[in-house]
């Protein structure tokens, strides 16, 4: 029996990407929207995949409401002849207090929604901020 494997962290660069794609193996990679360095540059990794004919895993580490909610909309733009699968989404429900006032992902039934409002579909709690900020010692 063969299984499958995933590459994670060498998926993690354009320069990994691409000798995963020159080499043949492994046909599915794991991309995490913060690792690359955001948004778009983790887009730029899940189009490079496709075109080297790779399916895609979109993951998040264990992140605030506002990557998960990054990481489902990016999930939500791979086709879906590329699609493995979106994993992740909860780890900013352990977290004592939402840095969002409104909106992000919702989990629900093992699925996930995304909001409609425009952008990322979030308001940020700035009462939050104000109180979480962390201000340099200035001695």
């Amino acid at each position: 029996t063969s299984i499958p494997i995933i590459a994670d962290e060498s998926a993690s660069t354009e320069e990994g990407l691409i000798e995963i794609i020159r080499r043949g193996s492994p046909r599915l990679v794991n991309i995490k929207t913060t690792r690359p360095g955001g948004l778009y540059e983790a887009m730029k990794l899940v189009n490079l995949a496709i075109a080297g004919g790779i399916h895609c895993q979109i993951d998040d580490a264990v992140e605030t409401k506002i990557a998960s909610t990054a990481s489902a909309y990016l999930a939500s733009s791979v086709p879906e002849e590329f699609f493995f699968a979106y994993s992740g989404g909860v780890a900013h429900s352990w977290l004592k207090d939402d840095i969002l006032s409104a909106g992000g992902i919702h989990l629900e039934g093992g699925t996930v929604t995304l909001p409609t409002d425009p952008g990322l579909g979030i308001q940020i709690n700035e009462e939050f901020l104000k109180t979480s900020r962390v201000v340099p010692d200035k001695r």
